[in-house]
């Protein structure tokens, strides 16, 4: 299941922001599907500051899958979940 927490604030209207699972960090952050934009904390996200953008098609390992439900219930996201498929 895919969860997300919104509009990405630099595409606008083309993607959403997915909550994700980093392997790299070992947390939860969330990701525009359409353009890549990243923000490891609910505050940045909200305040959109310090994005970013890692290209992960070429790491050779997977960096990131949706995260599940209990990662996002244990972590600062759970309260800005807009939508699930």
């Amino acid at each position: 299941m895919t969860y997300h927490t919104g509009e990405c604030p630099v595409c606008r209207g083309y993607g959403r922001m997915e909550i994700i699972y980093n392997f790299p960090t070992g947390k939860v952050s969330v990701m525009c599907e359409e353009c890549g934009l990243e923000f490891d904390t609910a505050d940045d996200y909200l305040n959109n500051k310090n994005g970013y953008r890692t290209f992960y098609n070429k790491l050779s390992q997977p960096a990131a899958r949706d995260a599940s439900e209990d990662e996002i219930k244990n972590s600062e996201w759970y309260s800005l979940v807009t939508e699930k498929f």
